[in-house]
């Protein structure tokens, strides 16, 4: 285990964080830095996982912070999450190399003076662990202590909790909760620029590598771990790792050919390429989203998949700027 792969991961939060770069487009990035698969595995972890469990993380931390979190360098508080969620969560390396890799990563992120204040704090964080708690799960239905366990210990937006609360209830906000935490399996589909002959030589190799259809969604299938990096680089160049979910509502749209298709939250662009695909040259999908960093993202999705789309930046919440109908609107 080298350092740098903590560095990497305080360096693509910190783009994620800031709205130059989606978690997608930052780990594609970094991971080729990395060789080994089990040390991208670790990258993807650590990101991922201190993102899911930020508000859990930060409950464990701020007993032994003496100032709010807002006037802590953002590094700083960077490299604390992810060394509190490491400490918290994986086994994989001794806890003293873990808050040694984190103070050399602040080190590196030109926060020196830091160093000591972030080996304290993951020190005491360690020596702690076993005594300190989260929020147990309520025995009552008083609604202000389920919002504190669902957004502290299940680590949610307080305004989310709330809206699930209104909608499904405890019981109904909880499973919500619980299934969002759970680490997806990776789902792949053929890329839509991709024949029919071209489908059919890669879904050989994919039963051969161990990858099962998806019971969801047509197309779709789902990998098991590790086995995406083991296939040869033409078939591996030809896959797009897609949640079976967003698959599925790219097909339910139903379009057909000439079609006109108005996707207004397209970033990263998986939806958007299943339907440029489906309109084909006499349809039209205009994609849009807000920021630019996304924006970037959904141009290159939409080039590695080789079909057309007219790409936007607009905000979805004011009037839209377009004379047209269209035939079909994705929310």
């Amino acid at each position: 285990m080298t350092p740098s792969i903590r560095l990497a991961a305080a360096r693509t939060l910190l783009a994620v964080q800031s709205g130059r770069a989606t978690l997608a487009a930052e780990l594609d990035r970094a991971r080729r830095d990395f060789p080994d698969e089990r040390d991208r595995g670790l990258l993807m972890e650590l990101t991922a996982g201190t993102l899911r469990w930020r508000g859990a993380v930060d409950a464990v931390l701020a007993p032994f912070v003496s100032r709010p979190f807002g006037e802590i360098h953002e590094a700083v508080l960077t490299v604390l999450r992810i060394g509190t969620y490491e400490l918290r969560h994986l086994t994989r390396m001794p806890a003293h190399a873990v808050v040694n890799e984190a103070v050399e990563s602040v080190r590196a992120l030109r926060q020196a003076r830091a160093a000591g204040f972030v080996n304290a704090i993951l020190r005491s964080v360690q020596r702690k662990r076993d005594v300190l708690t989260l929020p147990g799960r309520p025995s009552t239905n008083d609604r202000e202590t389920w919002i504190t366990y669902l957004s502290i210990s299940l680590s949610h937006p307080r305004w989310l909790v709330e809206r699930y609360l209104d909608r499904a209830g405890t019981m109904g906000a909880e499973a919500w909760c619980r299934y969002n935490n759970a680490v997806p399996a990776v789902s792949v589909r053929v890329t839509a620029g991709c024949g029919p002959e071209d489908h059919a030589t890669i879904d050989v190799e994919l039963q051969e590598a161990g990858a099962a259809p998806s019971a969801v969604t047509s197309g779709a299938w789902r990998m098991p771990a590790g086995v995406l990096a083991t296939l040869l680089e033409p078939v591996r160049d030809r896959l797009v790792v897609q949640d079976e979910g967003s698959q599925l509502v790219a097909q339910r749209v139903a379009a057909i050919a000439g079609d006109r298709i108005l996707d207004l939250c397209a970033a990263p662009g998986g939806k958007s390429a299943m339907l440029a695909r489906a309109v084909g040259s006499t349809g039209m999908v205009v994609s849009c989203d807000t920021r630019p960093a996304r924006l970037t993202v959904l141009k290159q999705t939409l080039a590695r998949e080789g079909v057309l789309a007219r790409v936007v930046r607009i905000d979805a919440t004011r009037p839209l700027p377009f004379g047209a109908t269209f035939d079909r609107v994705l929310l």
